[in-house]
């Protein structure tokens, strides 16, 4: 009996450790057949402005270069699926959204594809697109400038505001400054994690008071992330409590 307690100890804290663990590219987000028919979309749709070798050209970037996994790693494949479905196609006769979804979804299959990222079992649907885009060599820090999403507890040692516990950042494209319920909603379930930012001008638009009543508690900081190791700093846009203690 005691074994068996061991058992489904263990498979219960590997079932919780994948749940946990965010989806990337590198599980297979695509497959073969799914890349080939994007790779057709591709050749009839982009190539007129990026080129039948996807190198780019004039004002049309390459989309098969480190400057293409680093303009959109650590986000989600929604963020790249909307990009290309409201700015494309360019071409005269249709305009961007005038392809249908599962087209859309194929191009981006092609474009993992090319950019050395692994097929599985499974195709690209509307319902994968929360898989986290990242590198052939895996996770990397984010480029500097980055604007982020980051959940953490709200700490102050000696005079310097920092966030930590802080799980892995989110990326975003815009909205640096603003937040909704929806979204503090959603924040409120993240996990805490290891990571710790200083956040050095956070009282340039939030009082003192105010910050100390949020001490030992779980927040959202969005704003914009620079440095490295112990020196990493969020530039904060947006402040928000979660209204959870950092228990």
């Amino acid at each position: 009996m005691k074994w068996l307690l061991v058992v489904a100890s263990a498979a219960l804290v590997l079932a919780s450790a994948s749940a946990q663990a965010p989806r990337t590219v590198l599980d297979g987000a695509y497959t073969d057949a799914q890349a080939s028919r994007g790779e057709s979309e591709y050749g009839n749709n982009c190539a007129r402005c990026h080129g039948a070798d996807l190198d780019g050209g004039g004002a049309a970037p390459a989309l098969h270069t480190i400057d293409f996994v680093d303009r959109w790693r650590e986000d989600h494949l929604s963020t790249l699926f909307q990009f290309i479905r409201t700015n494309m196609p360019q071409k005269p006769g249709s305009g961007p959204g005038s392809l249908s979804e599962r087209q859309y979804l194929d191009i981006v299959a092609f474009l993992l594809s090319v950019n050395g990222l692994p097929s599985g079992s499974k195709e690209l649907t509307a319902a994968d697109l929360d898989t986290i885009f990242v590198g052939a060599d895996g996770p990397k820090p984010l480029p500097p400038s980055a604007l982020v999403k980051v959940v953490g507890c709200l700490t102050h040692p000696a005079d310097a505001w920092t966030l930590t516990r802080a799980a892995p950042p989110s990326r975003l494209r815009s909205n640096g400054d603003t937040t909704n319920p929806e979204e503090l909603e959603a924040s409120s379930h993240v996990p805490l994690g290891s990571l710790e930012y200083r956040l050095p001008n956070i009282t340039d638009d939030h009082k003192e008071p105010e910050l100390l009543a949020q001490v030992g508690k779980k927040v959202q900081v969005k704003g914009v992330v620079n440095g490295q190791g112990a020196a990493v700093r969020i530039s904060v846009l947006s402040f928000s409590p979660l209204g959870q203690d950092c228990q």
